[in-house]
């Protein structure tokens, strides 16, 4: 659903993924390590024709939710992804693990 020229931001990490082909690889990479990806849900939408956001949540995660921000294109595919969550939460180390993975090799 992303644009080929996609931007994907996560605030909290301080990262940020540009294309298509770099954030799937990336994604698929750091989902199961981020808080938003593999066991977190929707908890709250909202948003229009050219785009909106969604509150997260993550039940028994050490951080438990945070907000995406998406912009769409005028063909309804994801031109930007925006996300943060409170990092603060997390040990260091275990903050600097999905960071790296950002790192496309």
């Amino acid at each position: 659903m992303f644009s080929a020229g996609a931007v994907f931001e996560d605030l909290t990490l301080r990262t940020t993924i540009q294309g298509r082909a770099a954030i799937g690889r990336y994604l698929g990479r750091a989902l199961r390590e981020l808080p938003y990806g593999t066991g977190a849900s929707v908890r709250h939408v909202v948003g229009g024709e050219q785009g909106g956001g969604y509150e997260w949540k993550a039940d028994g995660h050490t951080v438990p939710r945070g907000v995406v921000a998406l912009e769409l294109g005028k063909a309804g595919e994801i031109t930007r992804l925006t996300t943060t969550w409170d990092g603060g939460l997390m040990d260091e180390g275990v903050l600097s693990s999905p960071a790296a993975l950002s790192f496309d090799r």
